[in-house]
């Protein structure tokens, strides 16, 4: 455990636990004790976000008790297991252990899973498999179906593409570099059960071009500045470790991460069931999502659509996001409403 300087919340702690017989680091910070707990599963493969995560929604600690984790093979858990592959299921195993452990300190509280792009991929496989303990799960940016996925984001990028190329008021430089875009795109792919030509290479170019090219969409202000005494106390990371998880996780489980399809292997779950997702999202398309949340069979099901988000609604519309993972708070547990600061709007189509 480890304590950076000075922090204005009541728990702020870094520490170190053995997950799997790895050694794997987590954060836990919140602004009093006892407060329900919120589990960070980050995105990826390889790209722990859970300091940025904790930065840009500091708030969330006077509501819950946030634990981030740098799952094995990313940040600074990047070293763990060794030279041993990655799996899907080492990282679930780990997940699980990790919520084992926190419900084995603090029975008495809520425990939401909130699982973000490649999260919501591990997080979905956690709650079919090891349900126990978990008070409802939470899915952003929410992958549905890894080969469907990866057709339909590849096909918004083309779309985007042509679109570009075919604007004529657009400045000749401008649809030159669409018509190029273009070209790498028939380069890469279309992907093959999820898999671009070159595998990792082409992946990166295909999300490169769907940043820049994709279906736009209207980004809101970012989160209110946070006073000082609000902001939890920063961090070293080392970056060698990051771009080695990054690497190590996208080469180990890339490959096998995409070959799924919930609507299949988790058409029911026994926990209930969140979707916080951006209308505009083509990285998991909103479109499965849509088909997801209509044939799941769960205690409840409820999607919640960020009409200005694409696939990042906590970064799009992030006091928004806020509001809504504290209204899940308050649905499941009535007597929680002094925790929700307005009116929870029913945003399901």
């Amino acid at each position: 455990m480890s304590h950076a300087g000075e922090s204005p919340f009541a728990i702020d702690i870094e520490q170190w636990v053995r997950l799997g017989g790895a050694r794997q680091r987590i954060r836990v910070l919140a602004a009093a004790p006892a407060l329900p707990i919120l589990l960070v599963l980050h995105g990826g493969p390889g790209f722990p976000n859970g300091d940025a995560f904790l930065r840009r929604h500091a708030r969330l600690a006077q509501h819950f008790t946030v634990v981030t984790w740098d799952q094995r093979g990313a940040g600074d858990s990047a070293w763990a297991g060794g030279c041993t592959r990655l799996t899907l299921s080492n990282l679930e195993s780990d997940a699980a252990e990790l919520v084992a452990r926190i419900r084995a300190h603090h029975s008495d509280q809520d425990l939401y899973v909130l699982g973000l792009s490649w999260g919501s991929e591990l997080g979905v496989a956690l709650v079919r498999d090891h349900p126990e303990g978990i008070t409802a799960y939470i899915g952003s940016g929410q992958a549905v179906c890894g080969p469907d996925g990866e057709r339909l984001s590849y096909q918004a990028s083309w779309r985007g593409c042509r679109s570009a190329f075919r604007d004529t008021t657009a400045p000749s430089c401008a649809r030159l570099h669409a018509l190029g875009a273009l070209a790498a795109l028939s380069l890469v792919g279309p992907p093959k059960r999820a898999q671009y030509r070159p595998r990792i290479v082409g992946l990166a170019i295909q999300r490169r071009i769907l940043h820049k090219f994709g279906p736009h969409h209207s980004r809101t202000a970012s989160t209110p500045p946070v006073s000082p005494t609000q902001e939890p106390r920063p961090r070293r990371h080392s970056r060698v470790s990051r771009a080695w998880g990054i690497l190590r996780s996208l080469h180990d489980l890339w490959p096998t991460a995409t070959d799924y399809d919930f609507r299949r292997s988790a058409a029911t779950l026994t926990t209930p069931v969140w979707f916080l997702q951006g209308r505009h999202d083509w990285v998991t398309p909103s479109p499965l999502v849509t088909e997801y949340a209509a044939e799941l069979r769960a205690p409840r099901v409820q999607t919640v659509w960020f009409e200005n988000s694409g696939h990042s609604p906590s970064r799009d519309e992030p006091q928004k996001f806020e509001r809504e993972l504290i209204a899940v708070q308050y649905a499941l547990s009535p007597d929680r409403r002094h925790a929700h600061p307005q009116q929870h709007e029913d945003d399901t189509p």
